[in-house]
């Protein structure tokens, strides 16, 4: 039997032009849109996954790194994630529950995003 578990890692806000992009709208405009958007969308749930199958325990990190709102962690030219976008994170739960997964021979991790 195959389990799958939902791990809360964090929370983020976004503009809700980010959220759900305007159809018909180039990426072009898509970019201003956000910009000029002043409505905020959050809390948001980053979660990452654990897979208990028969050949083993998975981890799928799908969220993204509470660095990314950090100032001076990405470049001065990358103005979505340092302004327009709040990461944070869910608390030293998920740290500990990773690295004691992560510390676990049956255990294979795959982050597909940036991790905490």
């Amino acid at each position: 039997m195959i389990k799958v578990t939902a791990i809360p890692t964090g929370k983020a806000w976004m503009k809700s032009a980010q959220k759900c992009g305007g159809e018909g709208r180039s990426p072009i405009q898509r970019k201003l849109d956000i910009f000029r958007d002043k409505n905020w969308v959050g809390p948001l749930e980053i979660f990452a996954w654990l897979i208990e199958h028969p050949e083993g325990k998975f981890i799928v990190d799908t969220g993204d790194s509470a660095e990314n709102s950090t100032p001076g962690y990405l470049p001065w030219w990358n103005p979505f994630f340092t302004k327009e976008v709040s990461i944070r994170p869910a608390g030293m739960g998920s740290a500990t529950f990773f690295r004691e997964m992560r510390d676990t021979p049956s255990t294979t991790c795959w982050p597909t995003g940036p991790t905490a």
